[in-house]
């Protein structure tokens, strides 16, 4: 989720800059972080060749893509979105890991199967 939230942050920044008329100038951007750098300078070419409502659009429409994107990476790592839910459900750590409980008990049945040494 990490990867996503860099990614996410600096795309933010333009965004501000082209709502609030602060748009950088080409000398300025050299101070910055690398990559809020190439979101900078990617985003003063979008002004440059599509304008500004472009621009805006293109970044919400990315931003809309990296917060659909972090959300499956991240049932990816857990399995499902049923964690992700949880979560979000604001359940305790007690009624996540309760909630595993069945799912644990069939799978150490099956296991038993297979074990060679007990």
């Amino acid at each position: 989720m990490a990867v996503f939230t860099i990614i996410s942050i600096p795309m933010i920044i333009p965004f501000f800059q082209v709502l609030f008329e602060r748009i950088p100038e080409t000398n300025q951007m050299a101070d910055s972080i690398p990559i809020v750098h190439w979101f900078e300078s990617k985003f003063l070419g979008l002004i440059k060749s599509n304008g500004k409502q472009y621009a805006l659009l293109f970044v919400c429409g990315s931003l809309v893509v990296v917060f659909f994107l972090k959300n499956l990476f991240f049932d990816k790592l857990a399995g499902a979105d049923q964690l992700r839910l949880q979560i979000i459900a604001d359940k305790t750590e007690g009624e996540i890991r309760d909630s595993w409980e069945e799912g644990l008990k069939a799978f150490k049945a099956t296991r038993t199967k297979y074990l060679i040494y007990e």
